[in-house]
């Protein structure tokens, strides 16, 4: 790689850019904007890894699966 290429930072999945800039969007847009700043350098520039947001929607979702396989 030359010394010219930026390396791209993992970023959370979630993390895109929409009509209002780019934010999270597990999260309201007002929510957001309110505390982006905590959240992005801990968890979506760090691929997601341990934000809780993510966490809840993956439990979430896990719970989900596990009701629909039951049936």
């Amino acid at each position: 790689m030359s010394s010219g290429e930026r390396v791209k930072k993992p970023t959370c999945f979630f993390y895109v850019l929409t009509a209002r800039g780019r934010r999270c969007v597990l999260i309201d847009p007002e929510n957001w904007f309110k505390s982006h700043g905590l959240l992005t350098q801990a968890y979506c520039l760090s691929g997601g890894t341990g934000c809780p947001i993510l966490e809840k929607v993956k439990r979430i979702t896990a719970k989900k699966d596990k009701t629909t396989q039951r049936i």
